[in-house]
């Protein structure tokens, strides 16, 4: 797995206020490898579901711990300089255009370790056990946790989801 973040000031605009008004934005990337995706596939195809489920929840559940592990972390870092963080912005989500996808994964592009996760045509990201997200960063941004908040994320329907 890989957790990766870069700060960037001026990226956009969005169209969502709470991202355009601010001074930076934190461009964040988690993801697995694509080894651990194809295992899993593996034992699905193989006819080994439970442990092909077991595998891909387990997985799911360390992805989304370590990536809100690194978003503490971040929000730890940008408020020594005196910045606070956004809630969490995913580009398919919020009015967030999907395309967004291919802008936000070019900020990592330097990094030639991270050539393996890339965007469908449909801008899904490859892996798909892969996340990209990112949080405004400014000096006038109200205290927010950046833990997940359930109450206001689109995804009703998700596993993970502990608001009824």
């Amino acid at each position: 797995m890989v957790h990766c973040y870069t700060v960037l000031s001026g990226v956009g605009p969005f169209a969502i206020p709470d991202l355009d008004d601010c001074s930076h934005q934190v461009v964040c990337l988690s993801s697995c490898s694509e080894a651990i995706v194809d295992t899993i596939t593996e034992l699905l195809n193989g006819g080994d579901y439970l442990e092909g489920y077991i595998l891909n929840d387990m997985i799911s559940e360390i992805l989304f711990n370590a990536s809100d592990q690194m978003n503490r972390a971040i929000a730890e870092e940008l408020a020594l300089a005196g910045r606070r963080l956004t809630r969490r912005f995913s580009p398919g989500e919020g009015g967030m255009e999907l395309s967004w996808q291919a802008a936000l994964l070019a900020c990592f592009r330097e990094d030639h370790a991270l050539d393996y996760i890339r965007l469908t045509d449909t801008f899904m990201l490859v892996p798909e056990k892969s996340m990209l997200y990112l949080f405004g960063a400014d000096e006038k941004n109200p205290q927010l946790s950046v833990e997940h908040d359930c109450s206001v994320c689109p995804n009703v329907d998700c596993f993970f989801r502990t608001e009824k």
